[in-house]
């Protein structure tokens, strides 16, 4: 069975790389980034944008939930991500936030949750 994996590629804090997913027994992986809102990046620093543009280059296709930003548009990202997935898989430093609201809906809908703990530092952004 095809696997898709959704990310939030390039999170402000931390850009993630999603380019060394593992696929156990050649069971092929589908990498779909899942953008809140047209323009997400251009405020970034010169060097995250270059990086959440590499880490989109490497997805399979790429879903934008909403055009302009509005206040609710990470949650509502987050949202479809739950909506379109059987495995939540987070790295998560415990502190609430938009992944801690992520992990409870997740477990709402009933999701298999997969938590990767993370250390708490703040990363400079």
């Amino acid at each position: 069975m095809p696997v898709t994996a959704i990310s939030t590629v390039g999170v402000v804090a931390s850009p993630i790389s999603i380019t060394s997913i593992p696929q156990p027994h050649s069971v092929p992986v589908t990498i779909e980034a899942a953008i809140p809102f047209a323009g997400q990046a251009d405020r970034w620093r010169p060097e995250l944008r270059e990086r959440y543009a590499y880490d989109l280059r490497q997805c399979d296709y790429q879903t934008l939930v909403q055009e302009a930003y509005t206040p609710g548009c990470m949650m509502r990202r987050n949202r479809y991500m739950v909506d379109a997935s059987r495995i939540l898989i987070a790295a998560f430093d415990g502190r609430p936030g938009g992944t801690a609201r992520t992990l409870e809906y997740a477990a709402r809908r009933r999701l298999e949750i997969i938590q990767i703990p993370i250390d708490s530092a703040p990363v400079g952004i």
